[in-house]
């Protein structure tokens, strides 16, 4: 999945909302992109005619691979049982829902690369 040379900040197990479709699956956050592997098909026909996703392997798993460059604000949201952070990028909207699992940990590897960051 890494691109050589690159280097991984995180990896957790969250949900992936992409026009109004969720995932869930592996989210990875390097130095140089956000990469999401789809774990279970929920509804992605729509994310996949969009051309967001590459196909890798059987169709059980898709690929997201955001490079940092094209994310223009994130934003986290954090209420009672919703922690969610949302990602504005030049491809569209997409929305980290972690359900009632803190995102200070995703935030972080998130913020050193001087996006705008947003907490609510």
């Amino acid at each position: 999945m890494l691109q050589e040379g690159e280097q991984e900040r995180g990896k957790w197990t969250t949900n992936l909302l992409v026009e109004g479709n969720r995932m869930l699956g592996e989210l990875v956050i390097t130095d140089a992109h956000i990469y999401f592997k789809s774990q279970y098909l929920i509804s992605l026909e729509s994310v996949v005619r969009m051309g967001a996703f590459k196909q890798y392997g059987n169709d059980a798993e898709q690929m997201l691979c955001i490079p940092r460059k094209s994310v223009s604000r994130i934003t986290a949201e954090e209420k009672m049982l919703k922690k969610k952070i949302l990602l504005e990028t030049t491809a569209g909207n997409l929305v980290i829902d972690n359900g009632m699992m803190s995102v200070k940990a995703m935030m972080q590897a998130l913020e050193p690369e001087g996006l705008s960051v947003e907490r609510r």
